[in-house]
């Protein structure tokens, strides 16, 4: 008796008996979804070459400085001791630092992601002998790879055109405004903070673009965890918090000026992202992760 399964590439006809087979698939390089031999198109192998040139790009334009000792601005140094502090009290924040000001120690209130953000490679990685020292110098500019990432996906919803694509990632590879933050040597909070407003910004249009409302309320919560990650590694977040609640704004009104009564619609999901990053926040800086100036 045959029947017909579904397989990756089409429908099979086997025999259900103790010694069927398969019949062989005629199209090759199927994994699952992955066609390998149909997405390997001339425009997509070009945008490949085209993105891998502009990740060397963007390494080679920052590391520039690896070259020499230390970091590029005092914040650096500033971190690198607090670092230390922290490490060699077993990982736990000390309310000040002992070799720091005069004539009262200076105490640690940046944000604590921003330690984190090297803290937990080092513990991942100080078994093979690398240093908190050197994945500080480098952390910036793993966050420029991850801008660039961003980018393209934000620039995924103007147009899926490849050139288009790679020539976005090409714009912030080779930005100077960017690599002044994401250099290594040069480590503050605005060298990692635009990738968790660009995330949040994705997931703000995806919350926007979705249909059913469960999965709205769970891409909202998304957007307001990835928003509070401009709060954790930075003092100055406010500019990033300002950036998306005036796009809720915009949105919102621009909804109801001109009658959009779907968008006017998924705007609150908007506003349920502002509300659950607000309690994260607070809460955050009730448990200290975030001093009480930000």
């Amino acid at each position: 008796m045959a029947h017909c399964v579904p397989c990756f590439c089409k429908k099979i006809p086997i025999n259900l008996n103790p010694s069927f087979q398969y019949k062989e698939c005629k199209y090759n390089y199927t994994v699952g979804f992955l066609n390998i031999k149909k997405h390997l198109t001339k425009g997509n192998i070009a945008f490949i070459v085209l993105a891998a040139v502009a990740v060397i790009f963007c390494i080679q334009f920052r590391t520039t400085m690896l070259s020499t000792y230390g970091f590029y601005e005092p914040d650096g140094y500033y971190y690198f001791t607090a670092m230390r502090a922290i490490i060699n009290n077993g990982f736990k924040f000390p309310p000040l630092l002992a070799i720091s000001g005069y004539p009262q120690h200076a105490p640690i209130a940046e944000a604590h992601g921003i330690y984190w953000l090297t803290l937990i490679p080092y513990i991942l990685l100080s078994p093979f002998n690398i240093s908190y020292y050197t994945i500080m110098r480098l952390m910036p500019v793993a966050f420029a790879l991850l801008d660039m990432l961003a980018a393209w996906l934000l620039s995924r919803y103007l147009s899926r055109d490849k050139l288009f694509g790679a020539f976005v990632l090409f714009f912030v590879a080779l930005s100077m405004g960017n690599a002044a933050r994401t250099s290594a040597l040069i480590y503050r909070g605005d060298s990692f903070v635009t990738f968790f407003l660009a995330i949040a910004l994705v997931l703000l249009i995806e919350t926007l673009r979705q249909e059913d409302a469960r999965k709205k309320a769970v891409l909202a919560v998304a957007t307001s965890i990835a928003l509070l990650g401009c709060n954790l590694v930075w003092n100055g977040a406010s500019f990033a918090d300002a950036t998306f609640i005036s796009a809720f704004f915009v949105i919102a009104a621009f909804a109801f000026v001109f009658r959009k009564e779907k968008l006017f619609e998924s705007s609150k999901y908007m506003l349920l992202s502002i509300i659950i990053w607000y309690i994260l926040v607070n809460a955050s800086r009730a448990a200290g992760f975030i001093p009480g100036q930000q």
